[in-house]
């Protein structure tokens, strides 16, 4: 099993959708809600779709498969720049690939309630303190 990069079709509107997968990839788990650990993207555009329309909603068409995730990813990267996937309304990806950050944005209070409350009472060590 090896990473892989994938473009999937939205069937009804013929909005397409790219990302690549190097965890624990496998192509046949693509939209595919019989394997054994099925994968639906990473996208929450595409996730929400799947949620009110099902998974055959979608149809794979293409995949390609990489010797590393680090190979797959930059393909997607570059794959998404060369289109300009995030500025294309017939594509439903947000973000044309690359390192995504946090960086600046400013959580919610909820999200920053949920942060709190997970941290309350965990003991820092001297050495993580340094």
């Amino acid at each position: 099993m090896k990473p892989y990069f994938y473009i999937i079709e939205h069937i009804a509107t013929g909005k397409r959708y790219a990302g690549y997968k190097a965890y624990k990839p496998d192509v046949e788990q693509l939209l595919n809600e019989n394997h054994i650990r099925p994968y639906y993207t990473s996208s929450k555009v595409v996730k929400s779709i799947i949620k009110d329309e099902g998974v055959h909603a979608f149809r794979v068409i293409e995949t390609k498969e990489f010797e590393t995730g680090v190979l797959a990813s930059e393909y997607e990267r570059e794959f998404l720049h060369s289109i300009d996937a995030a500025a294309d309304e017939m594509w439903l990806n947000k973000f044309n690939g690359g390192v995504w950050s946090n960086a600046g944005r400013t959580h919610s209070p909820e999200t920053r309630a949920k942060m709190s409350a997970s941290h309350k009472g965990k003991i820092i060590s001297e050495e993580q303190r340094k």
